[in-house]
């Protein structure tokens, strides 16, 4: 698979992650704050009243207004405790022994424990921890508010809901026990004395609780609420998160391109230096993924470009130089023919810038010839061939030159082996005739070609029984118009393009 596609995609996933952790946190803790005063405000008036009805009540009636509150929010929960034993600050502790009331959040939850100074004893705190926010908790509150109405003169009433009211943090009223507004169910649940619960759910996840019931005499409701359950976080927060989440993809999409782009941009440059002619540009090749195999195949068309525009202007050169000398000849031939009177010399001089001309014929073909070649690897139409029969037509056409030199053809192969091999027939006869027409200059008087067959292959030889190539001048007998000795004008003839042909 591709190593950028798994980059790229697993660094998107990646910081797909990062958003959603982050995101899910800054959620997280935004609710609990926007959210906290409501449990906070609950506990407070909660323990007021507590407080209140543990100073009013006496003697077995603390302790039974104390396992009432038990039996309302758990014994795990209500508690008396020794000041010595909890631990507070010297601030805290000064603010309950004046009378105050004490609540704290927990920095890792959302787990409230509130606390209040026994009024009938010095040393005993009350405390209440709850691990979050319930309906049962506002239910317990009702039902201890509902308790202390019915120990009170119902002319008291209005002026001490107004005082819980300031504690509770929360609309608490009285208004007309109406029938008509309530469910048959729900009504006959407040007759009966029991504490009912509304819970509105609005949009956005908003969630609101009221908790009503009926006055200890049954003649006026008792409603607390509305309380946020799950409330809406502001708009501004949600285009916060927005920003926070655009900007680390952003930063994540910029890491993660970043180095592509500069390799493009290292790309582009190469591209730009050598179209200004500086073809020895190279690309850095740092990796193995499609980049990196883009900038090698750039590096090899380069290469290959630099070599060709170099042959081609080696070949140019070579060309021209080798264009000279025939094409002097026949200047001086028709000058001199000119002057010439004498038929037989006339004839003469026409037949050598006949030859000249033939000159200039085959070093245009084997010019066009190595061009071809040199453009690319031609098109070849492979078909099996009758090797022997290959070679033995370049001997013929050889004994055909007139030359005192023998060309003998001899075939090594064993009895029964295969004659035929899979061939351009055109090419590879143009490669034996090349080698056998360069061995033919250099000879002294005899040329052979021997074939054989070796793990499946055809090896063909053509050796001659002349000189030789110096071994240090091997490879330059393969380069375009190159000859050993730099003369371009001996009597053996040709234009150093066989051999690179």
């Amino acid at each position: 698979m591709n190593s950028i596609f798994i980059r790229i995609y697993g660094g998107m996933l990646l910081s797909m992650l990062i958003v959603t952790i982050v995101s899910y946190v800054f959620v997280t803790q935004e609710n609990f704050h926007f959210n906290e005063p409501y449990p906070k405000a609950m506990l407070r008036g909660t323990l007021y009243v507590l407080g209140q009805g543990l100073a009013r009540a006496r003697g077995d009636e603390r302790l039974a207004w104390y396992q009432r509150a038990e039996t309302l929010f758990g014994d795990h929960h209500v508690k008396l405790k020794s000041m010595a034993t909890v631990a507070l600050s010297r601030q805290e502790m000064n603010r309950l022994k004046g009378g105050g009331i004490l609540v704290r959040g927990s920095a890792s939850s959302s787990a409230l424990e509130g606390w209040m100074r026994s009024l009938t004893r010095e040393n005993l705190i009350l405390t209440i921890q709850l691990d979050h926010f319930t309906d049962s908790h506002a239910i317990g509150a009702m039902k201890l508010i509902l308790h202390e109405l019915e120990a009170q003169d119902p002319g008291n009433w209005e002026a001490l809901i107004k005082t819980y009211q300031t504690h509770f943090g929360t609309r608490l009223n009285l208004r007309p026990a109406d029938e008509a507004e309530w469910q048959a169910d729900k009504w006959r649940n407040l007759q009966s004395g029991n504490v009912v619960t509304q819970l509105q759910n609005g949009r956005f996840g908003q969630s609101t609780l009221n908790v009503v019931a009926l006055t200890p005499d049954g003649s006026e409701i008792l409603d607390l609420g509305p309380m946020n359950l799950a409330d809406m976080l502001p708009y501004q927060m949600f285009v916060v998160y927005g920003v926070v989440a655009v900007v680390i993809m952003g930063l994540a999409s910029y890491y993660l391109v970043r180095p592509l782009l500069n390799r493009l941009l290292r790309l582009e440059e190469t591209v730009v230096k050598i179209r200004r002619h500086d073809l020895s540009a190279r690309v850095t090749v740092d990796s193995n993924d499609m980049l990196g195999r883009l900038a090698a195949t750039f590096n090899d068309m380069a290469e290959h470009i630099q070599r060709l525009i170099s042959s081609q202007r080696e070949m140019t050169n070579a060309v021209s130089h080798e264009l000279r000398t025939p094409v002097a000849r026949i200047r001086f031939g028709l000058e001199f023919l000119e002057d010439e009177d004498i038929r037989d010399a006339r004839v003469a001089r026409i037949a050598d810038i006949d030859n000249d001309i033939q000159e200039l014929e085959r070093l245009i073909d084997e010019i066009l010839t190595y061009a071809s070649l040199e453009e690319g690897t031609p098109s070849l139409n492979l078909q099996m061939i009758r090797v022997d029969d290959i070679l033995s037509q370049v001997k013929k056409e050889s004994d055909n030159l007139g030359r005192s030199m023998t060309v003998e053809h001899v075939s090594t192969r064993e009895v029964g082996e295969n004659q035929y091999a899979e061939c351009e027939e055109r090419y590879i006869h143009r490669v034996v005739q090349n080698l056998v027409g360069n061995a033919i200059k250099y000879c002294n008087d005899k040329v052979r070609i021997s074939s054989a067959c070796e793990a499946g292959m055809y090896r063909i030889d053509v050796e001659d029984d002349g000189p030789g190539i110096p071994p240090d001048k091997l490879e330059k007998v393969f380069v375009p118009f190159a000859r050993l000795d730099d003369s371009r004008t001996r009597a053996s003839g040709g234009y150093g393009l066989g051999l690179s042909i």
